[in-house]
C-alpha cells in the first residue's frame, strides 16, 4: 500500500513540473499576474467590412503561450475618428484554468489606402489624391476616412450616386468638402445624380467621352467660375453645374447658383442649351487633341491641328500617368501647330495632354484636357 502512495505521489509531482498550471492549484487570474502579456500584430481596418483583419494575438504568462478557447478567449473593439485613424482595443478572458479579464489598447491604426470599387474596378489614395481605376461601372462607394484633396477617374465607366457622402452626425468621410480637383476621362460616360453630394469643388475636368451627367452631380466652390462642358455631353441634370451646397434655414442644405457662372462648350451642343435654362453666360470654343508626338533628346514635341477661334494653347506634361505634380508650358500664338518641351530627363516616359485657351473681355476661360498620349525622350 505504501508502494502505490508512493507512487501516486511521484506521478502527481511529474505533472505539476510540466503542466502550465499546478495540479490542484486555484486558476490563475491573469489581470493579477503580472508576467501575463497580452499582443497585437499584423492588423489592419478594413473600411469595406468596417472590421479588422490579419490581426495575430498572443498571450503569454512567462515563456509558456496560452492556448486560445482552452486557456483564454479574446474579444475585439473599434472605434472610428473623421481623422482616418481607428482606435482598436482588445480584451482578453481568462477560462479554463484562467481566469481575469485584461483589457488593452492596441496603437490607433490607419485606413487601408486601396481597395475595390467594384468587381474589376479599383481605388487608391496618395498623399489626399484619390486614383479610380480599372474597366466598367464604378458599383461601390469609397467609403473610407482620408482627407482628398484631388480626384483622377480612368477607365471606369461610371461614377455612382454620393460617391463620397458627407456624414454630419459621425464625421465618417468628414473629407468629402476638402475635395478640390476632379478629373474624369473620356472612360467615364456616366455621372450619377448627386455623384459628388455636398462637396466644394475648386477645378473640374470634364474631358471628351463623358456622356451623361446626372442632377445635382457636382457640388463646386463659388470660387469657380467657369466649367468647359465638352460635346460628347448629351444630357446634363437641373444644377449638375454651377451650384454649391448651402444652408438654409433649420440648417436646412440645398443648392444655390454660383454668381456670374460661365458655361463653356462648343455652339449647338447640350452644355449651350444649360447654360440658357440656367441662365448662365456661354462662352463658346473649340478643345484640341495632339496629333503627334515626337520623342527628342532629353525632350519630345507636341503637334495639334490649329484651332480658330482661340487664343492660345496649354501643354501639361508628367512622368505620372494621372498628372500628379505635372508641369504646364504656355503657347501664346493661336497660330502655332507645334511647341518643343525641352530640359528633360532621357529615356523617361512622359504623359502628356493639351487644352486651348479663350479670352474673353478681361476673363481667360480653358478647354477641357485633350486625351493624353505617352512618349520617350532619347
Amino acid at each position: 500500500m505504501k508502494k502505490i502512495i508512493s507512487v501516486l505521489l511521484t506521478v502527481v509531482m511529474l505533472l505539476s513540473v510540466t503542466s502550465a498550471v499546478p495540479v490542484f492549484a486555484e486558476p490563475i487570474d491573469i489581470d493579477k499576474d503580472d508576467t501575463v502579456v497580452v499582443t497585437a500584430s499584423n492588423y489592419k481596418y478594413d473600411p469595406y467590412t468596417g472590421k479588422f483583419t490579419g490581426a495575430d494575438i498572443t498571450v503569454k504568462r512567462g515563456e509558456t503561450q496560452l492556448i486560445k478557447d482552452t486557456d483564454y478567449e479574446v474579444w475585439e473593439n473599434l472605434e472610428r475618428s473623421s481623422l482616418g485613424q481607428t482606435d482598436y482595443s482588445i480584451g482578453v478572458k481568462g477560462i479554463g484554468s484562467y481566469t481575469g479579464i485584461i483589457n488593452q489598447d492596441m496603437p490607433s491604426v490607419r485606413d487601408m489606402k486601396n481597395g475595390t470599387a467594384g468587381s474589376t474596378s479599383k481605388w487608391s489614395v496618395n498623399d489626399g489624391f484619390l486614383v479610380v481605376s480599372g474597366k466598367g461601372a464604378m458599383s461601390d462607394k469609397v467609403s473610407f476616412e482620408q482627407y482628398i484633396k484631388k480626384a483622377y477617374f480612368k477607365g471606369v465607366s461610371s461614377v455612382p450616386s454620393k460617391l463620397i457622402e458627407f456624414d454630419y452626425d459621425y464625421g465618417d468621410t468628414a473629407f468629402a468638402p476638402d475635395i478640390k480637383e476632379v478629373t474624369l476621362t473620356g472612360s467615364v460616360k456616366t455621372v450619377n445624380d448627386y455623384a459628388f453630394y455636398q462637396t466644394s469643388i475648386e477645378k473640374l475636368d470634364i474631358q471628351s467621352g463623358v456622356k451623361t451627367i446626372g442632377q445635382g452631380a457636382f457640388g463646386m466652390s463659388g470660387k469657380v467660375k467657369s466649367v468647359y462642358i465638352p460635346k460628347s455631353v448629351t444630357k446634363i441634370g437641373a444644377k449638375s453645374i454651377g451650384y454649391y451646397w448651402g444652408y438654409g434655414g433649420d440648417d436646412y442644405i440645398s443648392q444655390r447658383k454660383i454668381k456670374n457662372f460661365v458655361v463653356c462648350g462648343v455652339k449647338g451642343s447640350a452644355a449651350q442649351k444649360y447654360a440658357k435654362k440656367n441662365k448662365f453666360k456661354f462662352v463658346a470654343f473649340k478643345p484640341v487633341s495632339i496629333k503627334k508626338l515626337s520623342k527628342g533628346k532629353k525632350a519630345f514635341k507636341a503637334s495639334w491641328k490649329k484651332v480658330s477661334g482661340v487664343n492660345g494653347y496649354q501643354i501639361q506634361y508628367s512622368t505620372n500617368e494621372y498628372f500628379k505634380d505635372a508641369k504646364t508650358v504656355k503657347v501664346n500664338s493661336s497660330k502655332a501647330t507645334s511647341k518643343a518641351v525641352k530640359k528633360l530627363k532621357s529615356k523617361k516616359t512622359y504623359y502628356v495632354r493639351m487644352r486651348t485657351v479663350k479670352k474673353s473681355g478681361k476673363k481667360t476661360y480653358y478647354s477641357s484636357w485633350s486625351a493624353a498620349k505617352s512618349v520617350k525622350t532619347k
